[in-house]
């Protein structure tokens, strides 16, 4: 196996945002596609990843295999990656992962690839009511507005208007954002709401893997958001709501 990048920010600020959820995961290699699957350690939240061989400007694979990562050492060795530096990932002789950076000088790390017994997480079958598609930017500055007076935030889909609301004790905030030539909106009912943890929205959009987010929920429903770049990377999160109780 090698795969080689000539922009190792595709690779760098994935799994800089999925180590923000999980620390450690099992990826999939295939003729297509590094790929991965992984629930955080609550509960809360899946992350789906690819990263498409068309992505790489070198991509040897002989079938398919498994490599388990200790996440955090990996972002470690990515974030010292420049811009000008060519990625690229082996397994070595001794079953370790090797990750090559090569610019100016060459600098050649080996990672331990670790054990990791839970169970092959499955994809849930979902139905969305909603569908939202907008500027990555205008949704995380709307969760920062929202960040300030609570821990939760509300999307709501009312009228064709897509809004995003959080409550304090003393304080709210209420972005609306309408539908124009960045922003569509798709929706089955007059209105739907439902309430998401803030904490984990801003841990998912920050790195703005995208310039463009597809947003996805129905009342009281798992959220999904999704980040394309086209033939490089896919990356797609779900969020259990915050449900209230009497």
């Amino acid at each position: 196996m090698k795969i080689t990048l000539a922009q190792p920010d595709i690779l760098r600020d994935s799994i800089s945002t999925i180590s923000e959820l999980v620390s450690e995961v099992r990826f999939k290699v295939n003729a297509t596609a590094l790929e991965m699957i992984a629930m955080d350690a609550a509960n809360i939240s899946m992350i789906i990843f690819k990263m498409f061989s068309s992505a790489c400007i070198e991509y040897k694979v002989d079938g398919e295999s498994e490599l388990a990562i200790n996440l955090l050492n990996l972002k470690k060795i990515l974030r010292r990656a420049k811009k000008t530096d060519i990625l690229s990932l082996e397994l070595s002789d001794d079953s370790r992962l090797k990750v090559v950076l090569k610019g100016k000088v060459t600098r050649t790390f080996f990672l331990p690839l670790i054990d990791i017994e839970e169970s092959e997480q499955k994809l849930p079958e979902l139905e969305f009511k909603a569908i939202v598609k907008t500027s990555t930017d205008v949704i995380l500055d709307a969760i920062e507005d929202a960040d300030i007076v609570s821990e939760s935030v509300m999307f709501l889909v009312k009228d064709g208007v897509f809004s995003i609301e959080a409550k304090g004790d003393t304080s709210k905030v209420k972005v609306d954002i309408p539908q124009d030539d960045d922003t569509s909106v798709t929706c089955k009912e007059k209105e739907i709401k439902s309430k998401y943890s803030i904490e984990y929205l801003k841990k998912m959009i920050s790195s703005k893997l995208s310039e463009k987010i597809d947003i996805r929920f129905s009342a009281d429903y798992p959220l999904r958001l999704e980040f394309v770049e086209e033939d490089k990377i896919q990356m797609v999160f779900i969020l259990a709501p915050r449900v209230e109780t009497d």
